[in-house]
């Protein structure tokens, strides 16, 4: 595309000698490091004496006959400013026109991802110019040059994050301006960040979110944080919390972060995925499970010792039935379940022989170290 000025600097002197005046002036580059200047006259039978050209760039002047209407000058046309004086055989100055620019680069150029393939993207633009060739760069770095008559190209590589992507013409030796845009590549990152300050002994404050991207005016991301949800487990058990909609943070109270440890963990509703960090006493011995209270004699759990649990003692020993506190079995704490236990629980009920050991008269803990357990007694809670 060649560009045309007329009058672009005006006239440096309004008198039109002999009515001479321009009609047009193009510049345009020459392949090199050169611009071709061309112009006509309103009335070409009646010339000036001759031309003078000048550039912005360049100390030397060019003089040329008044028959000539064209002229090639060392410059760059995308760069300088070039101006023709025409003058009378006495060289006062007739008119003078001047024209810049002579390349026109690329237009609309468009950047266009594809969410379904990370690192693609596909860019279009139109020619302004009779360009001798186009180069794409990436983030500052060329990455492939193409034939003049290109209008589209595809980068399949793009790094994770927002590029800076540049389509550059050129006319010859001469490197018109780039147009750039800029475009996502790769997935963003998904997982989300959760932080949990201790802000006293009893009190944790607990913020989360996901890192923003922003790239050509848009954002990236790819949790939803409407909704979440607070879990907090420790040696007391697991706890549920449901923060207000849209919030990025919530604080609990009710801890004892000099004793204990609690891991706190954020889900967003929707996802499986959970996020965690944990508080408090980190290296602090974990407490085991206290003692169950039972009554001994009494394996049936019914808060009495009578024949029944002479019988559910028995169903134990031969016939697999379950005893969910089998400490209470062991009538006379010799860490074990035998007949003897039947024996002296018989003996205590009907010959009114010695009562089964503690904690018997009511629920107790068993002092005595033994491999029997006691998971639960109900009639002792």
């Amino acid at each position: 595309m060649v560009l045309s000025f007329v009058g672009l600097f005006g006239v440096l002197s309004p008198d039109i000698v002999n009515g001479q005046e321009f009609a047009s002036l193009e510049c345009q580059a020459d392949g090199t490091t050169g611009i071709n200047l061309s112009w006509s006259l309103v009335n070409p039978a009646d010339q000036p004496a001759f031309f003078e050209i000048t550039n912005s760039n360049q100390p030397q002047t060019a003089v040329v006959p008044g028959n000539v209407t064209s002229w090639t000058i060392p410059g760059d046309c995308t760069q300088d400013v070039i101006c023709i004086i025409a003058a009378d055989a006495a060289g006062n100055p007739i008119q003078t026109l001047c024209c810049g620019s002579c390349g026109e680069t690329v237009q609309g150029l468009g950047c266009i991802a594809s969410p379904g393939s990370p690192g693609l993207v596909s860019l279009e633009w139109s020619n302004s110019d009779a360009y001798t060739g186009i180069t794409i760069s990436v983030n500052g770095t060329d990455v492939v040059s193409l034939m003049g008559n290109m209008t589209s190209y595809q980068i399949t590589d793009l790094n994770l994050g927002c590029n800076t992507v540049c389509v550059t013409p050129q006319i010859g030796a001469t490197i018109l301006a780039s147009v750039c845009c800029e475009v996502w590549g790769g997935f963003p990152p998904c997982e989300p960040t959760i932080s949990c300050t201790e802000s006293s002994n009893s009190t944790v404050d607990i913020t989360w979110g996901t890192p923003a991207w922003t790239c050509n005016g848009s954002s990236y991301g790819c949790i939803n944080f409407q909704q979440v949800i607070i879990t907090v487990s420790s040696f007391f058990g697991e706890f549920t919390y449901l923060p207000a909609e849209f919030s990025s943070s919530f604080s609990l109270g009710g801890f004892d972060l000099d004793s204990y440890a609690y891991t706190i963990c954020l889900q967003v509703v929707g996802s499986a995925d959970e996020y965690c960090c944990t508080v408090g006493c980190i290296l602090c011995p974990v407490p085991t499970n206290p003692p169950v209270e039972y009554r001994r004699g009494d394996p049936t759990d019914d808060g009495t010792v009578d024949l029944g649990d002479v019988i559910k003692t028995l169903g134990y020993l031969f016939q697999n039935a379950s005893v969910e506190c089998i400490r209470s079995a062991d009538v006379n704490d010799d860490g074990g379940v035998d007949v003897s236990d039947v024996i002296n629980l018989l003996s205590y009920l009907f010959l009114d022989g010695p009562e089964p050991a503690p904690p018997f008269s009511e629920c107790g803990v068993d002092e005595t170290e033994d491999e029997l357990d006691c998971e639960e007694s109900t009639s002792c809670i």
